[in-house]
């Protein structure tokens, strides 16, 4: 196994100690910096569970069964659409941490679609120590996860990111490591989760009153969600609320009703950090993986992100996820589809790429945690120490690929382009990004020929792309130009290979191969909803040749 380095010092060693205090704050409670109370005040309450997720030891957590309550978690199976928690069966176990005895502590299988394992594999677990044992705790914690981690060979995705919303001001439950036995059957390492439960709620609001909402597994926020706490089990009047808001049709009206109901501000951040750590599976992108709470002292809904074990660019998405890639989740499309609410995010993304997405931070913690939890890897195997190691050094470079891309992204300038009147801007300001392999892309003006923007690849398959962005209000559109092509070929099976025009957010309706004189090529799209920011791509996916788009041929013409 790959020893750390021991060069933690200077600016990132102290702005990484500055970003753990941030996040655990003086109590363990994580900070929203400008929001008060509303995330919890430091120092107001004593978190028993502090030193839990502060520690650098990994505790042991030996559990036992009886064979009949093994037989009981045998006859639930993950059941696909709605992932309906409240029925899995639970049952009673003993839990030894050292000389510390837990008894009578329930059990439930916890996981969905990708992650389920049934009780003799690798399962996935929920402890709760209170329910038969009342104020029985496991180092102050009442209700804890155990997850397997088999979508995250890192076992590290889900600490790192739950710290990035953290610091951003997004209330997330904590997360830390444990190593596990089942009736004396060694299952390795964990990923230990607090709980979204009220003692969570409690740190993070200072008040448990209000109504959790459990997200389930690919649920809108009209489908039904199951409530995991609240005063009056009967009331959802403030989803409803929610609900109609979002659907409210005047983008104005609607974005003011949304602030009345929920909060929009933190939203806007819980969206952004989603974009940034690319999480193709959380609400705004895949209406998965997420919690709601009507926190009783702003009268707002709050969301809060679950399930973070495929990020940067490992699920549905690559690290260079546009900052306004398509959204499904309908509160999601209410806000950004607004003028006011489309600018703002674009607004707190710059703002959290400065003060909270740190990449030189990020991966001096990614060093520090795999430091902590990699010897334990190391005494299984040496196999899977070298997985491992392979595994967090890719998601390192993934955090890095993809700071780099927020960069570069940020940087660009957005604009509306300024149409004709025979409906046809011309298109500016485009930049080179190679985003796979080795192509090669250069701006050319040759002699007697128009200015050209060319692409290359001759080492092997590749891709690489002319972009540029734009604001386009809905509508239907065609973007258009000049191509030509010189001995384009693609990867064998590579149906997507070829010179083409599009957009970020849709595949190419016409993919130029081999040789081809100038010619004219375009792509039709449309924008359904409000002001939209979108990627326009002159791209080259192949194995060999080369292409030129006449620069000053490329347009958008609005139908």
């Amino acid at each position: 196994m790959k020893k750390p380095s021991n060069r933690f010092f200077g600016t990132a060693g102290l702005l990484l100690l500055l970003w753990i205090g941030f996040v655990v704050g003086p109590s363990g409670a994580a900070k929203a910096p400008g929001r008060g109370a509303a995330q919890g005040a430091p120092g107001t309450a004593i978190d028993p569970a502090a030193d839990l997720f502060r520690s650098d030891q990994v505790p042991l957590l030996e559990i036992e069964i009886p064979e009949a309550g093994l037989d009981r978690l045998r006859e639930y199976s993950f059941g696909g659409r709605g992932g309906d928690t409240s029925k899995r069966p639970d049952t009673q176990a003993t839990v030894r941490e050292g000389t510390n005895v837990y008894r009578k502590v329930a059990i439930h299988l916890k996981g969905s679609a990708g992650s389920f394992r049934s009780i003799d594999d690798h399962p996935g677990l929920t402890l709760n120590f209170d329910k038969f044992t009342k104020h029985q705790t496991f180092h102050g914690l009442e209700r804890l996860s155990l997850n397997n981690s088999v979508q995250d060979p890192s076992f590290l995705s889900e600490q790192i990111c739950r710290e990035l919303f953290a610091a951003a001001g997004v209330p997330v439950p904590r997360a830390t490591h444990a190593q596990v036995k089942l009736n004396g059957r060694k299952l390795g390492l964990y990923v230990l989760l607090e709980a979204y439960n009220k003692q969570f709620l409690r740190r993070a609001f200072n008040n448990d009153q209000g109504n959790l909402y459990d997200g389930g597994f690919v649920r809108e926020i009209d489908d039904g969600l199951e409530k995991s706490s609240g005063a009056n089990p009967e009331d959802r009047s403030d989803l409803e609320r929610l609900v109609s808001a979002a659907t409210e049709t005047n983008p104005t009206t609607r974005l003011a009703r949304l602030e009345q109901v929920l909060d929009v501000d933190r939203f806007l951040t819980y969206l952004a950090i989603d974009v940034m750590i690319c999480n193709g599976d959380g609400y705004a992108m895949n209406r998965n993986n997420y919690r709601i709470y009507h926190d009783p002292v702003s009268d707002r809904l709050v969301f809060m992100p679950h399930g973070l074990d495929q990020m940067f660019g490992t699920f549905r998405s690559d690290t260079s996820l546009p900052l306004f890639p398509p959204m499904n989740g309908l509160v999601a499309r209410a806000v950004l589809q607004t003028p006011g609410g489309h600018q703002r995010f674009r607004e707190r993304l710059s703002q959290l790429y400065t003060n909270v997405f740190r990449t030189e931070v990020i991966t001096h913690r990614l060093q520090q945690l795999s430091a902590k939890i990699g010897p334990l890897v190391e005494a299984q195997s040496s196999r899977r120490a070298a997985y491992f190691d392979r595994e967090v050094e890719q998601l390192g470079q993934r955090i890095v690929e993809r700071g780099q891309s927020l960069q570069e992204q940020l940087s660009a300038p957005s604009r509306a382009p300024t149409f004709d009147s025979a409906g046809v801007a011309r298109l500016t300001g485009w930049r080179a990004r190679l985003e796979y392999g080795h192509p090669v892309a250069d701006e050319l003006s040759p002699a007697g020929d128009p200015p050209v923007l060319h692409l290359r690849a001759d080492q092997g398959n590749c891709v690489g792309v002319w972009c540029a962005k734009v604001f386009l209000e809905p509508g239907h559109y065609r973007f258009e130009g000049r191509v030509r092509c010189h001995g384009i070929t693609g990867e064998p099976g590579d149906r997507r290979g070829g010179a083409c025009l599009r957009t970020h957010n849709r595949r190419a309706t016409q993919k130029l191969l081999g040789d081809l004189e100038w010619t004219d090529v375009d792509f039709e799209f449309e924008i359904e909803d409000s002001t939209t920011e979108l990627e326009l791509r002159c791209e080259l996916r192949a194995a060999k040749g080369d292409v030129w788009f006449d620069r000053d041929s490329l347009r958008l013409k609005r139908k």
